[in-house]
């Protein structure tokens, strides 16, 4: 396991200093739409196992549509946002399947509609999208 946490700080330096953003994908690939506890349960496993590695790291790919707020934008009173932000996350992209795409500008986050393109025919459908 060293070893492996070696090679892999390693390879982080190589990307950062090659210009590569990271971010994080949550740690069990979870819906963060859910309540607190399990939002800050996943967030912590990954800042332990994950966060530690990778260093500071301000992008969050929030899984399976599950964003943490409603159209109307991120707010102070949603502990799930303040605890992420906490954190240091200020990007945070979400799928979105309802248009091409979508950004959202607050007073300390981005936040981004996004589609994960796995196949050709879910590319033609994103593209059919404009």
């Amino acid at each position: 396991v060293e070893q492996n946490k070696e090679t892999l700080t390693s390879l982080i330096k190589v990307l950062r200093n090659e210009g590569w953003r990271l971010a994080s994908g949550t740690y069990a690939d979870i819906s963060y739409a859910g309540d607190y506890e399990l939002v800050k349960a996943d967030a912590d496993n990954w800042e332990e196992k994950i966060g530690s590695l990778l260093g500071n790291t301000d992008i969050l790919v929030l899984p399976h549509g599950g964003d943490i707020g409603s159209w109307s934008g991120y707010s102070d009173s949603d502990s799930r946002y303040e605890y992420l932000k906490s954190l240091g996350f200020r990007y945070f992209m979400t799928e979105n399947d309802q248009e091409l795409t979508w950004i959202q500008t607050g007073e300390d986050y981005v936040r981004i509609g996004m589609h994960t393109i796995y196949t050709a025919d879910v590319y033609q459908t994103v593209i059919n999208l404009q």
